[in-house]
């Protein structure tokens, strides 16, 4: 009989696995958990090592060389295993586990105080104001300056959403003060603001010039940035606006005015100067027939703590701020004309006319700078401007408009001579007045001119020589065909000679009077050297032989038959003698000289309706 063997039952298997299972449910984690801290405790201790290994390897370089400096700064590892910093690298021995790329170190004087290490699964980091962690798969935490960067942009940003809620707080156009700064608004948008404001007890000032520049953000400053730009965006803003409602209010004007704004009619802008004004042209033939050629707007904008006075010009097409006088342009009015119809010189020195002699007309541009190397040339027949008279071509010339006739036509002379170097009068009398040969030269200059400046009048000397009077008249209602001619011809020229009385009353010399004086004069009563442009009557004798050097605006040091240009002559005789006339010389200066002298030439004044012309 076979002897019968108990095993276990399924019963009591199934209750041995459960238990199995029980036990390892229980001791497995604690195994991993045991493995685990293992490894966390041995990048821990790697991490130290390479620490120690850093400082040891100093100390090492110390003991051979104790001059030797020790690093300071956050270095980072390489794919290489090198410590990398701006001021030099460092080579780490270790054996071991080493850290792994783009971990870091931060030593001061070779001491290591934080770091973030990645050394094997884990990285381990000590940083300002924390324990040591190792996190395993964890993330190289950013470097001090990395850290210390992304706070501080934190803390900008903050700072510029409450500086723009500061700024915020206004609207319309204007510049205003906010808390802690200001703010510009135009049209009801902020354009700029200047705003202090503290985040984490550190103080902010942000700033925002204008519409068109970024945002700055100052640290550990409590300094507002000048508010001009923004003033400059708004007083444009002010200006444009007030123009439009000006212009509006004179679109029906039918002639030239100059009106300061409180003249014009419109509710004049919160800070605008009442002596601000504006310059209205009339013309007929334009489209518009109204515009505003010249202007001088003064504001004032800013409340208590940041106002700016800004002048806004308009002068030749061009608008300009001027942020530094704060001065109004002087108003420009009607021509100033005195009681015997003199223009007067600060007027005339600023307001050149471009006139084009040809075609009698208003002109825009001055087509040559000083005078033209043809006319003034040795050879040739009379040429104008490098233009031969009558051939139809046209210049546009400079000229300086000095005196209003009772007509209301207006006397102006050229800025340059026509013909240089001829004598007033080859025979060296001046008893019967300048020669034919000079007179012709006169018609002969300006014969291709317009005929709307055909002249009429004549011009009468009178003075005492040897105790007789003497007389003679220059008809300009006639010309001398040639210079051997022996009577004149009808039919005016087109241009005359200035006189001397003209000259001394243009200059003031109100006690001078060619019929009687012997004696000349200098413009400004100073004979002295100046710069270029320095003499009150520089236009007077510009274009004259080194004139710059007594003040002219521009000089003409060119040669006719080896003579220098020295001036040009008057239509008056010099009183008390028979061979002396007046002429208007290259230093400022009213002189007279024997008539038969070449060293001065003719200088055309024409006479034109003021209509022709524009300043």
């Amino acid at each position: 009989m076979r002897k019968k063997i108990n095993g276990f039952t399924l019963i009591e298997l199934l209750a041995i696995i459960v238990i199995l299972a029980i036990i390892a449910v229980i001791t497995i984690p604690v195994i991993l958990n045991v493995i685990e801290s293992a490894r966390r405790g041995a990048a821990i201790d790697s991490a130290y090592g390479y620490k120690e290994a850093i400082y040891q390897s100093f100390l090492t370089e110390l003991s051979t060389d104790p001059t030797k400096k020790l690093p300071t700064g956050t270095y980072v590892l390489d794919e290489n295993g090198i410590l990398v910093n701006t001021n030099g690298n460092l080579v780490v021995n270790i054996s071991g586990n080493a850290p792994k790329e783009n971990s870091w170190v931060s030593l001061e004087q070779g001491e290591v105080l934080y770091y973030s290490l990645k050394i094997g699964d884990y990285t381990v980091s000590l940083v300002e104001g924390s324990d040591i962690e190792a996190v395993k798969n964890g993330e190289i935490v950013l470097t001090p300056e990395a850290l210390a960067e992304k706070v501080e942009k934190e803390r900008q940003d903050n700072a510029k959403e409450l500086a723009l809620n500061l700024a915020s707080t206004k609207s319309g156009t204007g510049l205003y003060d906010v808390e802690n700064g200001w703010t510009a608004c135009v049209g009801g948008s902020v354009v700029g603001y200047s705003v202090k404001v503290t985040v984490d007890d550190i103080d902010y000032v942000v700033t925002k010039s204008d519409s068109e520049s970024s945002v700055l953000v100052t640290k550990n400053t409590t300094t507002i940035a000048s508010s001009i730009d923004s003033a400059k965006e708004v007083v444009n803003s002010l200006a444009n606006n007030y123009l439009t409602s000006a212009y509006n209010a004179n679109s029906g004007n039918t002639e030239t005015v100059s009106l300061k704004v409180s003249e014009i009619g419109v509710d004049i802008p919160s800070g605008m100067d009442n002596n601000s004004w504006i310059y209205y042209n009339y013309d007929e033939n334009a489209t518009p027939k109204v515009s505003a050629t010249e202007y001088s707007l003064k504001f004032t904008v800013g409340e208590t703590n940041y106002t700016n006075t800004i002048v806004v010009n308009l002068k030749n097409s061009q608008v300009a701020l001027d942020t530094t006088t704060n001065t109004l342009v002087a108003q420009k009015t009607a021509m100033p004309v005195d009681s015997n119809g003199y223009i007067a010189n600060s007027y005339v020195k600023t307001h050149p006319v471009y006139f084009n002699p040809v075609s009698g007309e208003y002109c825009g541009d001055y087509e040559i700078t000083g005078v033209s190397t043809d006319y003034k040339s040795a050879n040739s027949s009379p040429e104008y401007n490098g233009v031969t008279p009558g051939n139809g071509q046209t210049s546009c010339l400079k000229w300086y408009a000095f005196s209003v006739n009772s007509d209301g036509s207006m006397n102006m002379i050229l800025d340059h001579n026509t013909t240089n170097n001829i004598a007033w009068n080859s025979s060296n009398s001046t008893l019967s007045g300048p020669s034919k040969a000079f007179l012709y030269q006169l018609y002969a200059d300006t014969s291709g001119w317009h005929s709307s400046l055909v002249r009429s009048d004549s011009y009468t000397a009178s003075w005492t020589y040897n105790s007789i009077a003497r007389t003679f008249t220059i008809d300009y209602s006639k010309h001398y065909a040639s210079s051997s001619a022996s009577e004149p011809t009808a039919g005016g020229v087109k241009a005359r000679l200035i006189t001397a009385q003209e000259v001394a009353t243009i200059t003031g010399q109100s006690n001078w009077s060619e019929n009687t004086s012997t004696s000349g004069f200098y413009f400004d009563g100073s004979s002295s050297n100046r710069s270029a442009g320095d003499n009150a009557y520089a236009w007077l004798f510009d274009n004259t032989y080194d004139c710059e050097k007594y003040g002219c605006n521009v000089k003409d040091n060119s040669q006719k038959n080896s003579t220098y240009n020295y001036g040009y002559w008057s239509s008056s005789p010099v009183a008390g003698y028979d061979h002396y006339a007046w002429y208007v010389y290259y230093g400022g200066y009213l002189g007279s000289n024997t008539v038969r002298n070449t060293s001065y030439g003719l200088r055309p004044v024409i006479t034109v309706s003021a209509s022709s012309v524009s300043s």
